[in-house]
């Protein structure tokens, strides 16, 4: 069973972002070493976590490339992630048992191609933490690049320690995401009965908000670098 695992929120200036989501209440922890780093997370006690990530301009033109290697499904997806703008502009799903392990990331990729769901090749990612630990992990893309894409666990697990937050935040309790006709078939079919995602009728597929379990102060409305955030008690 796939279940949402993290959620992208593209941003344009990454040490404004992390300092903003700082001075919420949020705990950041950096995806690499500061200096050179393109992503920093906020992990929580339970489940999803935020990936808050910028793409450089020289990304968008390198999509082409990356595409010949990894399929079309994949350019698009690059070029799509360039293109957005800053906020909520894509989430992830793993699977919520052993079969995520980066091993079985291919079964996985046929398992949902098998879906009649268009899938690019499996791409294999690593990153090194600021601590120098390196982190390889496996994952894919889907076809309209609407639908979330699936990743592997990492290479090591229990490598994220339980992360406290100043604001109180306990874990991501729901997802709301509005879905098209066209998208909404196979996106229940990727999200099966995943509790925390709830889907609404919209015009486009996309992230609409989060609701956020534990925050003491209200966020509700706060709309940080495009991120919807709704407080829940």
């Amino acid at each position: 069973m796939l279940k949402i695992n993290q959620l992208q929120c593209k941003v344009t200036d990454l040490q404004k972002a992390v300092n903003d989501f700082k001075e919420l209440g949020f705990t950041v922890c950096w995806g690499a070493d500061p200096e050179r780093a393109s992503n920093a997370f906020i992990y929580f006690e339970n489940g999803p976590v935020i990936e808050l990530f910028l793409m450089p301009d020289i990304a968008y033109y390198a999509a082409s490339v990356f595409g010949v290697f990894y399929g079309s499904s994949a350019k698009r997806r690059w070029k799509y992630w360039c293109r957005s703008n800053e906020g909520w502009c894509d989430f992830n799903l793993k699977s919520d048992n052993e079969a995520a392990s980066l091993e079985n990331i291919g079964n996985i990729r046929n398992h949902v191609k098998n879906k009649n769901i268009s899938v690019s090749r499996v791409i294999k990612g690593h990153r090194t933490q600021p601590d120098g630990q390196k982190l390889k992990f496996g994952y894919f893309v889907t076809d309209p690049v609407e639908l979330p894409f699936i990743t592997s666990d990492y290479h090591i697990k229990n490598t994220i320690k339980k992360v406290k937050h100043k604001n109180g935040a306990k874990e991501i309790e729901w997802v709301k995401v509005g879905v098209n006709d066209k998208n909404r078939d196979k996106l229940e079919l990727l999200t099966g009965d995943d509790k925390k995602i709830i889907l609404v009728p919209s015009e486009h597929t996309n992230i609409i908000e989060i609701g956020i379990k534990g925050i003491k102060n209200k966020l509700d409305g706060n709309r940080l670098h495009g991120a919807k955030i709704v407080s829940l008690d």
